[in-house]
């Protein structure tokens, strides 16, 4: 038998076909979605960028502000730190001395204030202008509107001129007040506060000035000439304590 010649001939397959032109249509769509998926990427960088902006002022603004308070914070204490220290000082100095400085008695007091000049009202009047300055000397050194204490001896000089208002009108006799002794020399300390707020300090500073009582004491004859009268400035605590736990709140008669 003799052989059949067999033609080649192409086969058609609608399967093939219809996947090549889906792939071609895919190929669009996928390009459209990496352009898409790229934009969100840059746009999503751009708001991490953003944020990341945000919070580094964010922390700069709170590091300014940090830095701000321990400044205020430090000038706060360190203010405070200068003001408690002023007012230490300033409460010893006030312990120790008077920060009121006490001007001297004027040059002609004493012949204002004599006992034929206060008869009169305008006599009195004008002794008691000169002397009111020093009503601060009759308060106890411990109150505040004492002046007695650093201003004792110009206390004593206004005492001499002015306790003619509280009635003391006779003078000691020349033969006594010669014979007043120099006051001890530690009576700035027997007479001082401390010394006085104890029922024995205040016995040593009594029994010290009694001797020269008559240079500062009321009610007895005045001796305020003598020269050694000066070193009995500190004894007017005494009277500015006796007078004031009386009743009498300061100031000449």
């Amino acid at each position: 038998m003799g052989r059949k010649s067999r033609r080649s001939r192409s086969v058609y397959d609608p399967s093939i076909s219809d996947g090549l032109e889906r792939s071609q249509e895919l190929v669009p769509i996928h390009v459209q979605l990496d352009a898409l998926t790229l934009q969100s990427l840059e746009e999503a960088n751009s708001q991490v960028e953003l944020v990341s902006h945000l919070q580094r002022e964010k922390n700069e603004t709170l590091r300014r502000r940090c830095r701000l308070f321990a400044s205020l914070s430090l000038m706060i204490v360190t203010a405070v730190i200068i003001a408690a220290c002023v007012l230490k000082k300033d409460g010893k100095k006030g312990s120790s001395s008077t920060s009121t400085s006490l001007p001297p008695p004027p040059s002609d007091i004493a012949t204002k204030c004599t006992i034929d000049k206060i008869a009169t009202s305008k006599g009195a009047i004008t002794c008691k202008l000169d002397c009111e300055v020093a009503d601060c000397c009759i308060y106890p050194r411990n109150l505040g509107l004492s002046c007695l204490e650093g201003n004792e001896d110009t206390c004593l000089q206004y005492h001499g001129n002015c306790s003619i208002l509280d009635g003391i009108t006779t003078r000691a006799p020349a033969s006594n007040t010669s014979n007043i002794s120099l006051a001890p020399k530690n009576i700035v300390n027997l007479c001082s506060n401390e010394s006085m707020s104890t029922v024995g300090g205040l016995q040593e500073c009594t029994e010290a000035c009694e001797r020269g009582e008559c240079c500062w004491q009321v009610g007895v004859p005045s001796c305020t000439s003598s020269p050694q009268c000066h070193s009995f400035a500190s004894c007017l605590s005494l009277r500015a304590k006796a007078q004031y736990e009386a009743g009498k709140k300061g100031g000449w008669s």
